[in-house]
């Protein structure tokens, strides 16, 4: 039985796959940790996960999924576009919509039959190369940078600062 804690890199992956689809192959799509999806550095894509539970039982999960598909809304601190935008064809919500519902069985089926780490493994293949140089605020007055390292099988993120690499559970990444 799939954690519930692999829900929000498994819904990444059916994103990024999605989007991908459509996308002009020679567009720089990557999964940026730990919910964000980017074209070329702009944010297309978000995930947020919400996992209800009484005890040790999961009772509830509530998930939220934000696609830029025909506009690009204007964020202060960062860049964002859209699939209408990338894609080499215009495309339709319903088409794009078809394409996550098949994608999203698909990868249910995964994480149904294969390890956390099989999606963990799957999850670092569509994000930054290892051991690119990364920025993050690990709290409003300190801002880091490092080596990304990839992610545990805990979904924490694994950075080398000064010669020790680090696991990190909640910071926002900068670049």
């Amino acid at each position: 039985k799939a954690q519930s804690g692999m829900v929000s890199f498994f819904t990444s992956i059916v994103i990024y796959e999605t989007i991908s689809y459509f996308l002009n192959k020679t567009k720089n799509i990557i999964i940026k940790w730990p919910n964000d999806i980017l074209i070329d550095n702009k944010k297309i894509a978000g995930v947020l996960v919400d996992i209800i539970s009484q005890g040790n039982n999961v009772t509830d999960i509530y998930l939220g999924l934000g696609i830029n598909l025909k506009k690009a809304p204007k964020v202060l601190g960062y860049k964002t576009t859209c699939v209408y935008n990338e894609a080499m064809n215009k495309v339709s919500r319903k088409d794009f919509l078809n394409k996550l519902i098949l994608n999203f069985i698909y990868w249910e089926n995964i994480l149904k039959h294969k390890s956390d780490s099989f999606i963990i493994d799957s999850w670092i293949k569509r994000s930054w190369p290892i051991n690119t140089k990364i920025s993050f605020k690990e709290n409003l007055n300190n801002t880091i940078t490092g080596i990304y390292k990839g992610i545990n099988d805990d979904g924490s993120i694994k950075v080398l600062v000064n010669g020790v690499v680090n696991n990190f559970y909640n910071l926002e990444v900068l670049e």
